[in-house]
């Protein structure tokens, strides 16, 4: 992948819902407050992000690159930034399936995924004043050649996600209440806020060095409270270049991580002695 500026902020999308003309009932001052507490306005920020490993070793062969990338244990590394956030094999469902099928259509595959293809969820948590909010995300894997090498590689869907909210019980009312997270029903994955797609594979330096390269390109869609909108005291524009600067170090971060270990874990592969 070549050089990237980093996460450029899309245009913002803001859907209103139009006004019935017809005559409604009045509706108590209460609840109109509480209506305008949860109204939201839809922004979403996009962009991509190619992390390059360290070269491989001086007489590297792409067929052994290619073999010790489709290790389970250097997928677990690549997929969870480098071993920071657990990675396991998730049981796939025709649900997941069909939201699956869903993203590979947006991204243009020709191939759908099945119930013999393989998911894996990574567990994430961020803490908050009065909360931590964990994110079990699932994804699914495909393996493919790649066109030009020849060589096989990763393309990994953001399929779905699971929320789970602990922390003090009225900031977890309220969140649960602003996000809509209080009425899914808990053990159970939706379809993320988000659209990610990441592809992983072995490239080749002008120099003829190999390594590995991390290619994501993401989608984030964000329902802010309008009412809190408000009362920040920052404009709109500093708020989405803010949370574009935020998302693109925290992508950053975690691919480079998976790329350093991964790394790191091949040198050590190749200089252990073989039996």
């Amino acid at each position: 992948c070549g050089e990237s500026d980093g996460f450029a902020l899309s245009n913002i999308r803001v859907e209103r819902r139009p006004r019935d003309s017809g005559s409604t009932p009045r509706r108590s001052s209460r609840a109109r407050s509480f209506d305008a507490l949860k109204a939201t306005e839809q922004l979403v920020f996009g962009g991509d992000y190619c992390g390059i490993s360290d070269p491989l070793p001086v007489g590297t062969s792409k067929e052994a690159a290619e073999e010790f990338m489709m290790r389970e244990t250097t997928q677990n590394l690549l997929f969870s930034a480098g071993g920071k956030n657990p990675s396991e094999p998730l049981a796939i469902t025709e649900e997941l399936v069909e939201m699956w099928s869903n993203l590979t259509e947006y991204y243009g595959y020709d191939r759908k995924p099945t119930l013999d293809d393989k998911m894996v969820k990574v567990t994430s948590s961020v803490k908050f004043p009065g909360l931590t909010l964990t994110t079990i995300s699932a994804s699914g894997l495909f393996v493919l050649d790649n066109p030009n090498s020849g060589l096989k590689e990763y393309h990994s869907f953001f399929v779905a996600e699971e929320q789970q909210v602990t922390g003090l019980p009225p900031s977890v009312f309220v969140y649960n209440r602003l996000t809509g997270n209080s009425e899914k029903e808990k053990g159970k994955f939706y379809p993320g806020s988000g659209k990610a797609l990441s592809i992983v594979s072995v490239v080749e330096k002008n120099d003829g060095a190999l390594s590995y390269s991390f290619d994501v390109k993401l989608q984030i869609t964000v329902n802010f409270p309008r009412a809190l909108m408000k009362i920040l005291p920052m404009s709109k524009e500093k708020m989405e270049e803010q949370a574009g600067k935020s998302i693109s170090k925290t992508i950053s971060k975690d691919v480079d991580s998976a790329m350093e270990a991964v790394a790191k874990a091949y040198e050590v592969y190749e200089s252990a002695p073989t039996s």
